[in-house]
């Protein structure tokens, strides 16, 4: 397994890569490519050029949960698959990972949402979803966790979400997930 920091909110001075508050990595794994996170914005496109990774091939895009600084990148993913599509460049659509309540609106005043910029029926016509509370296997030795037990009470800061019956709860982060 090979795993590549693509966004993080630091730098090394060996390598000019950019940062910002984000989160970002490429993981390859029994022959698969999966994007975990996306960041903020499309640094992570950035640096990913500059260690030669290419997009076009991955199997798994994966949320660990959908706030900004993890899933802002996705529209930029989507725009990069969209010029392939014109330029008629080849590219494989990789499936698109995540708890039911990452790509739901979150909003935190005073900002209107801190969730991801593009809602589940947008993203639905790019990409297949797998939206699951469940584990999810990648590959023989990767696995999306899904919906993780809280063994302690988290401050919620005035983070909202709104979940799809239109009803407003804390964000309690329920989507939030990792890899293993």
């Amino acid at each position: 397994m090979k795993i590549r920091i693509l966004v993080d909110n630091h730098t090394l001075i060996e390598h000019y890569f950019e940062g910002e508050p984000g989160f970002s990595a490429y993981v390859e794994h029994d022959g698969t490519k999966t994007l975990f996170d996306l960041g903020y914005s499309d640094l992570f496109m950035r640096n990913a050029c500059r260690m030669g990774i290419d997009f076009f091939d991955l199997d798994y895009v994966v949320l660990s949960h959908g706030h900004l600084d993890h899933a802002g990148g996705l529209f930029h993913l989507l725009r990069h698959y969209t010029h392939a599509m014109i330029e008629k460049r080849p590219f494989r659509v990789p499936a698109l990972i995540a708890h039911p309540h990452a790509l739901l609106p979150c909003p935190k005043p005073p900002l209107p949402d801190i969730g991801a910029w593009l809602t589940e029926e947008e993203i639905g016509r790019h990409l297949p979803l797998v939206l699951t509370k469940d584990h999810h296997r990648l590959g023989r030795d990767l696995l999306f966790l899904g919906e993780i037990p809280r063994s302690y009470p988290l401050h919620e800061e005035g983070r909202r979400i709104v979940l799809s019956n239109g009803t407003v709860d804390p964000d309690r982060l329920l989507d939030d997930t990792a890899l293993a």
